[in-house]
C-alpha cells in the first residue's frame, strides 16, 4: 500500500515570496532547512508580484505551475513564462527571480537522483492507469525508485485491480509508492473533475 500524506498532516512554512508546503522528503530523517535530503516534493504559493528564489547549490529543480501565471528569469538571461501545466527545469545554483503569482508544484533532487513530473486534468468517472507512468519501463518499482500522486484539485479513488483496496484522495492529498510496489495493479478513478500531478523519482 502507498503512504498517504493528508493535507492536514503536511507542514507549511514561509519563504521569501509566500508559503511552501512540504509533501514528501527523503530520507525521512532528513531536513530541508539543513539541506539534508536526496529529494523533496512541495507545493508553494507565490504571493508576491516579484520575488527571489532561495539559493540551493547542487540541487536540480523542476517547477510546474498549477494555478496562475509566473515568469522566471535565470541569471538575468533566460526567461520562461509558465501557465497551468507548464514546467521549467533549472538548478538551485542559478540566480532565479520570479514575477507574477501562482500555485506551483516543486521537485528538488540532489546527487544522482533523477525525476519527471506530469500534469493531468481528468473528467468525472475518468480512469487513469498508473502502469502508463511506470519507472524505467517496468510496472514494479525497482530499487531506489518512487512514484507520487498529488491530488491538486478534485476527488478521486486510488483502486487496486481485482482487490477491495481503495484509497480516497481529496484536495491536496499526496501519496507515495515506494520501491517494490507494482504500479500496474493500481489505477485512479475520478469522482469529480480533478487535476492530478504524477511524479517519478529514481536514484542511480
Amino acid at each position: 500500500m502507498p503512504e498517504i500524506i493528508r493535507k492536514e498532516k503536511q507542514k507549511t512554512s514561509q519563504w521569501a515570496g509566500g508559503t511552501t508546503t512540504e509533501l514528501f522528503l527523503y530520507p525521512p530523517e532528513g531536513s530541508y532547512v539543513s539541506r539534508n535530503f536526496l529529494f523533496r516534493i512541495s507545493s508553494a504559493y507565490c504571493q508576491d508580484s516579484e520575488s527571489s528564489f532561495t539559493s540551493l547549490p547542487g540541487v536540480k529543480r523542476i517547477l510546474m505551475v498549477l494555478e496562475g501565471r509566473i515568469t522566471l528569469c535565470h541569471n538575468g538571461k533566460r526567461k520562461v513564462t509558465l501557465l497551468p501545466g507548464d514546467q521549467d527545469h533549472f538548478t538551485g545554483d542559478e540566480i532565479t527571480r520570479s514575477t507574477g503569482g501562482c500555485v506551483d508544484f516543486n521537485l528538488m533532487m540532489k546527487e544522482n537522483t533523477q525525476g519527471n513530473v506530469f500534469y493531468r486534468k481528468l473528467q468525472q468517472e475518468e480512469k487513469l492507469s498508473l502502469d502508463d507512468f511506470s519507472v524505467k519501463g517496468k510496472p514494479d518499482l525497482t530499487d531506489g525508485c518512487y512514484f507520487g500522486i498529488y491530488q491538486a484539485k478534485g476527488k478521486a479513488s486510488l483502486v487496486k485491480r481485482h482487490k477491495v483496496n481503495k484509497v480516497k484522495l481529496k484536495d491536496q492529498d499526496f501519496c507515495m509508492f515506494r520501491e517494490g510496489e507494482n504500479l500496474g495493479s493500481w489505477y485512479l478513478k475520478c469522482e469529480k473533475e480533478s487535476e492530478i500531478v504524477l511524479v517519478q523519482i529514481c536514484q542511480s
